[in-house]
């Protein structure tokens, strides 16, 4: 694999956020810096071969792949993520006609890289139908946060006879879709504010019900949050 690629494709255009206004050579030396990181990547996933047979030093290995990557956001545009209680904020108590049985929130982090995220959990006694919500803010990292969410940049549109996928833009925000007519499983996700990752997933639930419930979620608050822990 190509790590400086990959590195890239992620840290590119961060970099470029926090460097002001892109020019050749702030784009030169910006790439040079992830090739350099790239290639440090490299050596490590050699590492981790050899000791995985050796069966010793793989977590020292790992604690390297996490700095080489510190080491290629160094340059990136830092943003804390928003307060995970206010993302619980955005959760009514009610969703899809269902009521809500758990709600929880947390930021985490490793290696400078931090994130917030608030779940629920929304059914009945009786279980199905049921539906989860996950907010997320991988604000660390400003101008590749959604990059968290492997769909954002894909094309997909594929169907069979189990269910189909889908990605798409509907009212100015990226979103994927994607339901199983079988086990009548949904997912629906949508970015706000380019910046928070929205999804909404379901069991015993009609796909339609799914995308009128992330509606019902105080899509406002986010809106009002995009600018927290900027300058």
């Amino acid at each position: 694999m190509r790590y400086s690629n990959l590195l890239s494709a992620l840290l590119l255009p961060g970099l470029l956020a926090g460097c002001g206004p892109a020019t050749e050579e702030k784009t030169g030396a910006a790439r040079q810096r992830i090739e350099e990181a790239g290639k440090q990547l490299e050596q490590t996933a050699k590492k981790i071969e050899h000791t995985t047979r050796q069966g010793q030093g793989v977590s020292d290995t790992l604690s390297a792949i996490g700095g080489t990557l510190a080491s290629a956001a160094a340059g990136v545009a830092k943003v804390p993520p928003a307060d995970f209680h206010e993302l619980k904020a955005a959760l009514p108590d009610e969703l899809a006609g269902l009521p809500r049985k758990k709600m929880s929130g947390e930021t985490s982090g490793t290696y400078g890289i931090q994130t917030s995220i608030a779940k629920a959990t929304y059914a009945t006694a009786a279980k199905r139908p049921r539906v989860k919500v996950a907010i997320t803010d991988p604000g660390t990292l400003t101008g590749i946060s959604t990059l968290a969410a492997v769909w954002v940049n894909a094309q997909i549109d594929r169907q069979t006879d189990a269910g189909y996928e889908k990605t798409g833009t509907l009212n100015g925000r990226r979103f994927h879709e994607m339901f199983d007519h079988k086990t009548q499983h949904g997912e629906y996700a949508i970015i706000v504010a380019n910046r928070f990752i929205v999804e909404v997933s379901g069991d015993g639930i009609d796909i339609a019900r799914l995308r009128q419930a992330i509606n019902e979620i105080d899509l406002a608050k986010l809106d009002a949050l995009r600018v927290a822990g900027t300058r």
